[in-house]
């Protein structure tokens, strides 16, 4: 026994050191993308007094522009070496009149900070091939800076364009074709900011003919290669498609997105996607009320719901949620719940800021349309070491199995998963923006909200196309109804048509009875009042006459025979 205990604490110690080779691994991949991050920057010493005065004097994002720092890292050595900044409030209230107070630079025996400067004299390499712009000096003037150039300012640092067209290709069928056969397709697809695969896909959609291969070529030696003419075309003739190089809406090959929208709302909403950036919340932001209300829900949820933080959480929950269970409870851990509320809380003000309305369940509503979408973070398998109580079960197990063949082994599970902090946020089933060695997902929030906006078109679709489905059946049934009605009504009339017929052939009955009686000879004074009285109960029976009765009333013709059967009245003295 002594050896097997031996050996499963040294099975154990293994599995142990596993797990710390797998945390270690993250942790230099995480140091390493930092380095990355930090190799375009270098180090440069300020006075802390000249920042601190620049800073009240012309604002956070001009001084950062001055000094070629980027804005977000300014801020954080200012935090970081307790330099007050403004508040957009004090600034507001100058650019009025209003009397505002400087908050005083706390005294420090520290006189000169570090700043990351962005280092110009090395080559820096950007994804996709984007071409970096080079960053000019602002000059400082003495007054304040609006929010206009605050933003055009983010926008020069960032390289995005909003004010050309809301980074907009328009494609014309007659001038594309003209350009791809004037020079090559790689020079204009640079010369509308895309890649030449977007330059293909757009001449195919417009069947446009392009330059076979060796054209060029052929046409540099001298040899004369006929132009390819255009054909006629009865589709559209002009398609419209995101600058990959002037817009972080999508890094990837553009296409023609929000056609269902109006010029003027897909001009907004663009803009938006592409000022999205802009506007990241962070820990220090007022979180929008359905983001508080869910994280005091999962603050009082963890009371009392304690959840296996080692579980895999890729398995089927459709039918096991618990009832009450707030979202994103399960799918994000503690550490990484600030995060996603400030991703989150970015998304959700944007979406207000054009109309939308934001639901408790965290779900969206745009363009009238209830759209959802989820947020998960991704786990990290590694080898489940067992705990003293599995220990004590599986040595309870191989006594148990000496003495009883009945004996049954604990399911003890193989593997742990453990959340990693990275993000996977999914808008379409199957489509996921994530977190990469290399960017962030709140770089594609711009491609988030467009993707919403996409869905909610689709989801528009979808109920306009149910609500048809259920108006062309409500129609049919409504026909049926109706056709139902109007044979139940032909039958009732047809039965009463019988029923009037056979009172009418009664009626015709007595009459020709009438006159064989009448043809009777020598008459007497009872026969002739017989014979009164039996015509008055034929024209009682003549659905035509319709002769109202003393003693018997009125005639329902219409009935079946068995109610209007002449029955006697029974009664009883008793």
């Amino acid at each position: 026994m002594e050896v097997k205990q031996s050996q499963i604490i040294y099975e154990n110690e293994i599995k142990q050191i596993q797990t710390t080779k797998i945390l270690i691994e993250e942790s230099l991949i995480n140091l390493r993308r930092e380095v990355i991050i930090l190799a375009k920057y270098k180090m440069t010493a300020f006075s802390r007094q000249e920042i601190y005065d620049e800073v009240w004097l012309n604002s956070t994002s001009r001084t950062a522009k001055k000094y070629d720092v980027p804005y977000q890292k300014f801020k954080e050595s200012c935090e970081k070496y307790n330099i007050p900044l403004p508040s957009n409030s004090y600034w507001a209230s100058l650019s009025v009149g209003k009397k505002v107070e400087k908050t005083p630079l706390p005294e420090s025996e520290i006189t000169e900070i570090l700043l990351p400067v962005t280092d110009r004299s090395k080559p820096v390499t950007v994804q996709k091939k984007a071409q970096q712009k080079t960053l000019k000096p602002l000059k400082v003037e003495q007054t304040t800076v609006s929010t206009e150039k605050q933003k055009s300012m983010l926008e020069e640092e960032y390289g995005i364009k909003t004010n050309t067209e809301n980074g907009i290709n328009t494609y014309d069928r007659n001038t594309l074709y003209k350009e791809i056969w004037n020079e090559p397709i790689t020079k204009v697809a640079k010369k509308y900011g895309v890649s030449d695969v977007m330059i293909h896909k757009i001449c195919k959609s417009l069947n446009i003919p392009k330059p076979p291969v060796g054209y060029w070529r052929k046409i540099e030696t001298g040899h004369h290669v006929p132009q390819i003419p255009l054909p006629p075309s009865n589709d559209v003739t002009t398609k419209t498609g995101l600058r990959s190089t002037d817009t972080v809406i999508d890094g990837s090959p553009n296409k023609a997105i929000l056609d269902f929208l109006s010029d003027d709302e897909k001009q907004k909403v663009i803009s938006a996607a592409q000022e999205i950036i802009f506007n990241l919340s962070d820990e220090s932001t007022i979180l929008h009320p359905v983001l508080k209300a869910n994280k005091a829900k999962i603050n009082s949820w963890e009371k009392d719901h304690k959840r296996d933080i080692s579980a895999s959480r890729k398995r089927d929950r459709y039918y096991s949620i618990p009832k009450g269970e707030p979202p994103l409870y399960y799918d994000i851990s503690d550490e990484s719940l600030p995060r996603v509320h400030c991703l989150i809380d970015t998304l959700f003000k944007c979406v207000e800021s054009l109309g939308g309305k934001t639901n408790d369940d965290l779900s969206l509503e745009i363009r009238g349309e209830t759209v959802t979408f989820r947020v998960i973070e991704s786990e990290s398998k590694i080898v489940h070491v067992k705990t003293k109580e599995e220990l004590r079960e599986l040595e309870k197990y191989e006594k148990e199995k000496q003495k009883y063949k009945w004996a049954s082994k604990p399911q003890i599970r193989s593997w742990d998963y453990i959340f990693n902090g990275k993000i996977k946020l999914c808008v379409f089933e199957g489509k996921y923006y994530k977190d990469t060695n290399t960017s962030l997902i709140e770089n594609q929030l711009g491609n988030i909200l467009i993707d919403l906006y996409e869905k909610s078109e689709i989801i528009k679709a979808e109920r306009k196309k149910r609500e048809e489905e259920e108006r062309r059946r409500e129609e049919e049934r409504r026909k049926e109804e109706e056709l139902r009605r109007m044979r139940d009504n032909e039958i009732d009339k047809t039965i009463a048509l019988v029923n009037e017929a056979e009172d009418f052939a009664v009626a015709c009955k007595i009459r020709k009875y009438i006159e064989a009686v009448s043809s009777k000879p020598n008459l007497t004074d009872e026969d002739k009042k017989w014979i009164e009285w039996a015509k008055n109960k034929a024209d009682w029976y003549d659905p035509t006459v319709k002769l109202n009765d003393d003693l018997l009333g009125e005639r329902e013709h219409s009935k079946d025979e068995e109610s209007k059967k002449l029955k006697k009245s029974r009664y009883s003295w008793w």
